[in-house]
């Protein structure tokens, strides 16, 4: 009976009585009377070459005093680094978003931490973006209001037009909205969910326009390419693997008659690598009409630094204009639309 519930039970034993077991281990296979007692191998199967003493013990687990006060310190440069990572973080999102700025770095730690979801942030005190948790939705919006890169672009003049190529989420478009209350934004996005997300982030703002597609060198159809540096880094694959997966492309003169525009007063390009392949096939158009050209070059990328300065080299022989840097932007403007 016991070994019909148990009938694992069965199989170690016919184990331990087979032959091999009588062999190997003879010493325990006869009666009790002939036992012989065995000291040594009882204490080498109980691992007494292994034992350790206490100061070794101590050693070993960094338990001595130097020990403790070495991993001590450790954790708490560890957590005064933290500390002093969110301090500062949330002292430029304050400097730019006054206390709403507090709250936002409260956000965006939380935001950080988490999985999957999303988040709304404050920007104001009457707006809040829609950013998706662990994302690299966190790291745009520190770009863009704690480091201020646009922000500290200054602009001479009033400003009623901004496209923005490359929107992502429409952490740039709140940008541009803050800094120009009144101005049309006409927002270009190539990867369809960050597109709907920008959509949904200013869908109460009637002079946004968001467009999923791509600012290329050609219209037609581009693919997207994901090379894995998360939902900020897609980048356009000129001939899409399916229909199912292309997205309109336009140029950048195509943009500008599709919304009625003759000139732009401000212009954001961050196509992660494209923008050398735009602004060779269309840096007269983009040049002649636009006042101020912010330009995300992507120098990691092999050889479009090169480009891009080339193209622009190539464009001061024919138009007035003035180049800088706000961190990772390159800046460019038109001096005889600025001053027109």
């Amino acid at each position: 009976m016991f070994y019909k519930k148990c009938p694992e039970c069965l199989a170690i034993m016919k184990r331990v009585k087979s032959v091999d077991v009588f062999e190997n281990y003879s010493q325990f296979c006869v009666e009790p009377p002939a036992a012989v007692e065995s000291t040594e191998w009882a204490r080498w199967q109980l691992g007494e070459q292994h034992k350790r003493s206490p100061r070794e013990l101590r050693t070993l687990f960094g338990w001595s005093l130097a020990g403790r006060v070495s991993s001590s310190r450790k954790k708490g440069e560890a957590l005064m680094h933290a500390c002093y990572g969110f301090a500062k973080r949330a002292w430029q999102l304050m400097l730019t978003l006054g206390i709403p700025g507090l709250v936002a770095a409260l956000q965006l730690r939380t935001a950080a931490g988490r999985k999957s979801g999303s988040s709304r942030v404050w920007c104001g005190w009457t707006r809040r973006l829609a950013l998706r948790n662990g994302s690299t939705d966190v790291d745009v919006f520190e770009q863009h209001f704690a480091r201020r890169e646009i922000l500290d672009i200054p602009f001479p003049g009033k400003v009623s037009t901004v496209v923005d190529l490359g929107a992502n989420v429409g952490i740039s478009v709140e940008v541009f909205r803050q800094m120009f209350p009144r101005a049309r934004i006409i927002a270009i996005e190539l990867e369809k969910r960050n597109a709907e997300l920008c959509r949904a982030n200013h869908a109460s703002d009637r002079m946004v326009t968001i467009v999923h597609g791509a600012v290329w060198s050609e219209a037609g159809f581009v693919g997207i390419k994901d090379v894995g540096d998360g939902d900020w880094a897609y980048q356009v694959q000129p001939r899409p693997a399916n229909e199912a997966a292309a997205s309109p492309a336009f140029t950048y003169s195509q943009i500008l008659a599709m919304h009625d525009l003759e000139l732009v007063d401000a212009m954001k390009m961050d196509i992660e690598g494209g923008e050398a392949e735009v602004l060779e096939a269309s840096w007269a158009d983009i040049f002649r009409t636009t006042a101020v050209s912010i330009i995300e070059v992507h120098g990691t990328l092999e050889g479009i630094e090169a480009r891009v300065r080339k193209v622009v080299e190539d464009a001061k022989k024919r138009f007035d204009l003035d180049i800088s840097t706000s961190g990772e932007f390159w800046v460019i403007r038109n001096r005889a639309l600025l001053s027109a």
